[in-house]
């Protein structure tokens, strides 16, 4: 978010800066300032998982263009559950990307988690 802001606060304007609430202080995560270190931008981070966060932007000269940016490139690492297409970084985690040490230890844990059960239902089956 940080150095999407910064390509695009270039050319950006605002006529205020930000200080929360006190209600608020404890959610509140600048993300911009100006040469006098007031925030200029800003997200109201959410109480709870499932509820959406506020972004507080500047005026900025290409709206449209970070947009597109913000929507592709951050919000989709921000909140993976609204874009489930988006592959963002989970790239890294994908087998084929994966070094094959990793791959090895994840199959053993999936095996010991199969024996696992299949233990515990025998037991659960003789009790």
């Amino acid at each position: 978010m940080g150095q999407l802001l910064a390509e695009h606060t270039r050319e950006a304007s605002f006529s205020c800066t930000m200080d929360p609430y006190s209600t608020l202080k404890d959610r509140w995560i600048p993300v911009a300032k100006n040469k006098y270190g007031s925030t200029i931008a800003g997200i109201i981070a959410p109480k709870e998982p499932n509820e959406g966060a506020v972004f507080i932007f500047p005026q900025l000269k290409g709206k449209s263009r970070f947009l597109v940016e913000l929507f592709n490139n951050v919000l989709p690492n921000f909140a993976p559950h609204l874009f489930p297409h988006a592959e963002g970084v989970n790239w890294i985690h994908q087998p084929e990307y994966e070094i094959p040490k990793v791959l090895n230890l994840k199959q053993e844990i999936q095996r010991i988690e199969e024996e696992t059960k299949q233990k515990i239902a025998e037991l659960e089956q003789s009790i």
